[in-house]
């Protein structure tokens, strides 16, 4: 397998990404796959355990000093 980038070098890294219902698959060389040229999304809530994926469950802690929220996605929240 090539990779989709630059469809030159053998594909070492693949990438799954689901949007609005729909899985995309992406195949990367290493060069392609670099930090620097494949930067991780951009969250609005991170998971506060994984930081790897949305948030979706809200938690809200209320404490003497005031309240606490920490978002936490479906997977770490089912561990």
């Amino acid at each position: 397998m090539t990779c989709d980038l630059c469809g030159q070098a053998s594909a070492t890294q693949v990438t799954t990404q689901i949007q609005n219902g729909e899985k995309s698959i992406q195949y990367r060389c290493d060069a392609c796959f670099a930090p620097e040229t494949h930067p991780p999304p951009k969250l609005n809530r991170p998971c506060a355990q994984c930081k790897q994926r949305e948030g979706e469950i809200k938690f809200v802690r209320v404490h003497p000093q005031g309240r606490s929220v920490t978002y936490v996605c479906e997977v770490c929240a089912s561990k």
